[in-house]
């Protein structure tokens, strides 16, 4: 009902409820095993639930830790076909990817995005996880580059959300993240040029009328948001 309190009320409580949980996981890890066990363990909290749950307590952690890999899986698959059915909705995508079925489901665009996310998990778990750091800190570069040309191009937009700090501070995360890709493409030239061919391939492409070249043009800054984002634009 207010999203200029709620969403950034919500944002704030997520981020330090999370924060918590690690350190405080982190804090129990370091109470129950000594840091000679924890160096080079590659699952610690399986380690130390084993030590205070009994030979159980490992598996009982691995089983939680799927489960909700599971709804992780479910929420980010939502995410991302709302994405695709916005942008379709805009004309910064194929416009068949905004029909619904009957019950509400964009279903080509679930297609779409389930088919991309069965291809990367056909690729190794540290190429995916290579490639989808450079993927998030993209998103984040072009979400800092859309609030400078929103703020440019719609000056008269309404702006509901407050910027704290600009520009310096959304400068300042500009440049750190830009130093990061251009860090990546020196020090990992197998996975991040890839990422970055993917990135410039999902630009969309105008085949005519259908996905109104002009309005693509008219609206770059608004596509920043809408392409890598969850479908809010930063606008102050």
């Amino acid at each position: 009902k207010k999203p200029g309190t709620d969403v950034p009320r919500a944002i704030f409580g997520s981020v330090f409820s999370i924060m918590a949980i690690y350190l405080l996981l982190n804090l129990a890890v370091l109470y129950v095993l000594p840091m000679n066990e924890i160096s080079g363990n590659i699952f610690a909290l399986g380690a130390a639930a084993n030590k205070v749950f009994g030979r159980y307590g490992d598996p009982v952690i691995r089983s939680i830790m799927l489960v909700s890999l599971v709804s992780c899986i479910n929420a980010c698959q939502m995410f991302a076909t709302r994405v695709l059915y916005a942008m379709s909705c805009d004309g910064l995508f194929f416009k068949r990817a905004s029909r619904v079925n009957p019950g509400g489901t964009p279903a080509l665009a679930l297609f779409l995005s389930g088919a991309v996310g069965v291809v990367f998990a056909l690729g190794t778990f540290r190429r995916v996880i290579a490639m989808l750091s450079f993927f998030f800190v993209a998103n984040y570069t072009l979400s800092y580059a859309s609030l400078f040309l929103l703020r440019r191009r719609e000056p008269q937009m309404p702006r509901p959300y407050r910027a704290w700090g600009y520009p310096w501070t959304t400068g300042i995360a500009l440049a750190g993240s830009a130093t990061f890709l251009f860090g990546s493409l020196l020090t990992d030239r197998q996975n991040a040029p890839l990422a970055l061919g993917m990135l410039i391939l999902s630009y969309p492409v105008c085949p005519g009328d259908e996905m109104g070249g002009a309005a693509v043009r008219r609206d770059a800054g608004r596509l920043a948001g809408h392409l890598f984002g969850h479908g809010l634009c930063l606008q102050e």
